[in-house]
């Protein structure tokens, strides 16, 4: 019995461009360019452009070589676009070679400790991590996307790529936000419900004031803080709400609370614009002394303050506790307040004050 034996199939590397099959095809099969551009009615020019990679195969010509050589036009399209997504991932492992220094300068064992990116190794893996994480194309956009918080990060020497990646978590926090519009004239209510969260459990308290500030058209985000990373708060606008950023950098009741009650002096008091808060005391405009003393107000009325201090000259520890009952606030923030005013020492009365950790969910 006779039997037909099947010629093998044509399997070319991806990495070679349609030309050079063409050109094998053509040698196996004995013809010339000359007389594959007869019989497909072209210029033999535009053969040998095809041939040399010079020239893409699009589809009327893979058509055009179906019926002149026999194989279907799918199998010349898919050998240009196998071709081209070829030079595509060449390119891109270039670059991403490139990319691995850029990366080294990213802290991104801490974001792995965090949960934003895998915990891996390989360093072409990392970038790619980073880029998702980041929305960029290329380590090297990322001083555009963040060039104003960049340029204020100059004056307390804070590394820009920690910086960029704390400012990202805000961003994509945000991005999960449901808020109400923003209204300034509200600033009382929100302030007076939020003074009342700081005695409650750390925990239910933050899930509270994220809630409250949402109502109010604020997104309140919490983001960890980096190793040798002095940044504790960051406000900013995005899409018409205000995105207020903090840390956890004093790992204390009374910095943590200032800290959200600073920002939204921001929010209230300024225009919009960025402010991020650091160590380096520069305040140009003033704007940092008011986001201060909105804070301080609203967490301990002025003039309840020097109340207090004219009816306690030498400050016990009942005192203490009796007045933030009174205001509604957490003892440690009157702590906080008498500490940084030099009414007691730095030493005293910190038992009243709690200390904050980061926790995984």
């Amino acid at each position: 019995m006779n039997s037909q034996i099947k010629p093998k199939e044509y399997i070319p590397d991806a990495s070679i461009h349609p030309g050079m099959s063409l050109a094998d095809i053509l040698e196996t099969r004995g013809i010339s360019q000359a007389e594959l551009a007869r019989r497909m009615d072209k210029p033999v020019q535009a053969i040998n452009e095809i041939i040399m990679g010079k020239k893409e195969i699009i589809p009327d010509t893979a058509i055009t070589l179906e019926h002149v050589l026999g194989l279907p036009a799918s199998f010349w399209l898919k050998l240009e676009s196998n071709y081209r997504e070829s030079l595509a991932r060449n390119k891109e492992n270039k670059e991403l070679n490139l990319q691995m220094e850029l990366a080294r300068a990213y802290p991104y064992g801490e974001m792995a400790s965090f949960g934003w990116v895998k915990d891996i190794r390989n360093p072409k893996e990392r970038v790619e991590q980073l880029l998702q994480w980041l929305g960029v194309a290329h380590l090297n956009l990322v001083p555009a996307q963040y060039e104003v918080a960049f340029r204020k990060s100059q004056k307390f020497f804070v590394s820009n790529e920690k910086l960029a990646v704390w400012l990202r978590h805000g961003e994509i926090e945000f991005q999960n936000q449901k808020l109400e519009s923003f209204d300034k004239s509200k600033v009382d209510d929100l302030m007076r419900s939020l003074r009342v969260l700081t005695r409650e459990d750390i925990k239910k308290a933050c899930e509270d004031a994220r809630s409250l500030c949402a109502r109010y058209g604020i997104a309140l985000i919490f983001t960890p803080e980096f190793k040798s990373f002095p940044v504790s708060g960051a406000t900013r606008w995005v899409s018409g709400n205000a995105l207020v950023q903090v840390s956890l950098r004093f790992k204390t009741n009374d910095h943590f609370w200032f800290s959200i009650f600073h920002e939204l002096g921001h929010v209230f008091k300024h225009k919009r614009e960025l402010f991020i808060e650091d160590d380096v005391k520069i305040d140009n405009h003033g704007y940092e002394k008011e986001a201060n003393q909105f804070a301080a107000e609203y967490l301990i009325p002025e003039a309840k303050y020097h109340e207090f201090l004219s009816k306690n000259p030498l400050v016990a520890e009942s005192d203490i506790i009796r007045f933030a009952e009174n205001l509604g606030v957490v003892p440690g923030i009157i702590v906080g307040r008498l500490q940084h005013d030099k009414k007691i020492s730095v030493n005293q009365y910190n038992r009243l004050k709690r200390r904050l950790c980061w926790t995984k969910n």
